[in-house]
């Protein structure tokens, strides 16, 4: 089975080119149907359940589990989210299943040296850290 892959070819330009997924070629089922009904069913949630989360058909959940279909990207996204996981643990790019793209909070002396590199560059941040050195 073909699958297509957009992919941004300098600032604009969109490209489609005929991929094969590594399970595909090795004769194994895709890995979204597989880890969406794997984390669905951990979650409790029914497929209907999901669909209706997800702003989805009653049905379409089923289809995306059966390998019937694939989601769009918007619907890979708010499935991902629903699901409180990445888009790249269901696509099969990666086993991590925390979805670690909550922002780290950043501390006051990291502000500081961030806007200061910002505003003055690297001779700003020299002379930031000559005065942290001095106190």
């Amino acid at each position: 089975m073909s699958r297509y892959l957009y992919v941004y070819i300098g600032y604009c330009t969109l490209s489609r080119v005929q991929c094969q997924t590594q399970n595909e070629s090795a004769g194994m089922p895709l890995v979204l149907p597989h880890r969406l009904r794997q984390i669905r069913e951990s979650k409790g949630l029914s497929q209907r359940e999901l669909g209706r989360l997800c702003g989805l058909g009653a049905n379409q959940v089923n289809r995306y589990e059966g390998g019937v279909s694939e989601p769009t990207v918007q619907t890979l996204k708010a499935i991902a989210s629903h699901l409180e996981i990445t888009t790249d643990y269901l696509l099969g790019l990666t086993d991590n299943i925390e979805n670690n793209s909550l922002p780290v909070p950043i501390e006051p002396d990291e502000r500081e040296l961030l806007d200061t590199y910002r505003n003055q560059g690297w001779s700003g941040v020299v002379r930031l850290g000559a005065e942290r050195m001095t106190k």
